[in-house]
């Protein structure tokens, strides 16, 4: 038996999730004191008990964009691959000011019904289909990277929301080609930056791992961290993904 104990403690890392197939169930996740909640439509319900950052992602371009909806009416919305561009799961032309305009309406409109999230990623979608046409690329040549078009864009609207809802953060996806840092963009205070890790080694602490691709890894990490605060890692290991926020030095 014991008496009534009172605790309380304030880590450094305030965000701590782990994605895996044993941990969805909602109450053995508040056993584990994790305290992130994904949602990855903001039109499906999906409620959750315990937590306390209420993030919706990943990929969000598909419904801030949808096919669907715009490609028939203008396809130059879209990616244009080998001189074409498909009614496929391609990237947006993100060069292109409408495509803006839209991404940032529909993200206001989901902010404004859906205001339990406290972060709103602006994500690509889950593939390699970026656009090449003449003005992403003048565009990726002036500023030094496909990263730092794919942070402009992000940056921009981020600084539309934060009007509204000064108190939310915009959350850039760095995957797959946009992982490596950029070169001339900086992360707006409000746009908080998670960095996949998706190849490197996950058995040593990248710090230490003699790996290349956990040097590299390692590398990129510390040229984000010196671009922001509001830094949080993904690591992707088969069907597994562990996240958690790194804020303290």
């Amino acid at each position: 038996s014991f008496s009534s104990i009172e605790f309380s403690d304030a880590p450094v890392i305030p965000i701590r999730n782990i994605m895996s197939s044993e941990l969805r169930d909602a109450t053995f996740r508040v056993h584990c004191r994790l305290n992130e909640k994904i949602k990855t439509s903001p039109s499906i319900p999906n409620p959750q008990i315990g937590g306390h950052y209420a993030l919706l992602a990943p990929h969000t371009m598909s419904f801030l964009l949808p096919i669907d909806e715009y490609y028939n009416s203008h396809p130059e919305y879209f990616a244009l691959r080998n001189g074409k561009r498909k009614n496929i799961s391609t990237q947006p032309c993100i060069s292109n000011p409408d495509v803006l305009r839209i991404c940032t309406s529909n993200l206001i409109e989901v902010m404004r019904t859906r205001p339990e999230f406290d972060i709103y990623q602006v994500s690509l979608n889950d593939n390699f289909q970026h656009c090449e046409c003449k003005e992403c690329q003048e565009s990726i040549r002036r500023m030094g990277s496909y990263t730092d078009l794919v942070l402009a864009f992000v940056n921009s609207i981020a600084s539309a929301v934060e009007i509204e809802f000064p108190e939310k953060k915009i959350e850039f996806l760095a995957y797959h080609e946009i992982q490596s840092p950029p070169l001339s963009v900086r992360p707006r205070s409000n746009v908080a930056i998670r960095v996949a890790n998706s190849e490197s080694c996950h058995i040593h602490g990248i710090e230490k791992c003699i790996s290349e691709k956990a040097h590299c890894f390692y590398q990129e990490l510390l040229k984000w961290r010196s671009l922001t605060n509001e830094l949080t890692t993904l690591v992707r290991q088969k069907n597994q993904i562990i996240k958690m926020s790194i804020l303290e030095d």
